[in-house]
């Protein structure tokens, strides 16, 4: 299940080979997996499995992929957020609300917020990366 946000397309004038260079070394540099890659887009997730602190979530993107037109010298970011661990969250709650006691729903609520603050860090990071990339004087 995925939430797909709006591409973000940016203009450059840096060369394809290099741009593609610098969205590899990017992508590693953060931690994301890079799951295929052409001479024009490479397509890439972050494992929200892993170890690590929750916080780290909200300073990536679940997963996208970057697009480089050569045509018009731009690039297309197309990110998205899965719900997945939220999700699962919510229903292991409500299992022990309605096993347990009621009260435990209170959780219910932490969890909503935990998720409409990821969904507003998601544009943050999608917009930042991709100025990091099409503006190299600014990273």
């Amino acid at each position: 299940m995925r939430i797909k946000y709006k591409k973000l397309i940016r203009s450059t004038d840096i060369e394809p080979s290099v741009l593609l260079k610098r969205m590899v070394a990017e992508l590693n540099r953060e931690g994301y997996q890079i799951t295929s890659q052409t001479q024009s887009s490479v397509e890439f997730k972050n494992n929200i499995w892993g170890g690590g602190s929750r916080t780290d979530v909200l300073k990536k993107v679940d997963g996208g992929q970057f697009n480089i037109i050569l045509e018009e010298k731009t690039i297309v970011l197309s990110y998205y957020l899965s719900p997945v661990f939220e999700i699962l969250a919510s229903c292991i709650v409500v299992f022990f609300g309605i096993l347990r006691d009621y009260h435990i729903l209170f959780f219910f609520a932490i969890i909503a917020v935990m998720f409409f603050i990821r969904i507003i860090s998601q544009k943050t990071v999608g917009n930042r990366m991709i100025e990091n990339l099409a503006n190299p004087k600014l990273s």
